[in-house]
């Protein structure tokens, strides 16, 4: 499932930002960026959580929010 996001690891900010759209992250400046993937059921959101250092990705998740708990991460 998450083989297409290994890409993104190693990759600058800028890079990133090539990718995919930048509305669709919280906050250029942060070392977090959560992405909003899609809609999966009307009770489930799907998000991609990058966390970057010194500028590149070092690691990502998948996260699955519903609406009746914090959330479900998958690598």
């Amino acid at each position: 499932m998450t083989t297409k996001y290994n890409k993104l690891t190693g990759k600058t900010k800028e890079e990133v930002l090539e990718l995919i759209s930048e509305n669709k992250i919280n906050n250029i400046n942060s070392d977090l960026w959560v992405l909003y993937i899609e809609k999966r059921y009307f009770w489930q959101k799907k998000f991609l959580h990058l966390f970057f250092e010194e500028g590149k990705v070092v690691l990502y998740r998948i996260v699955f929010k519903n609406f009746w708990n914090k959330g479900i991460t998958h690598d």
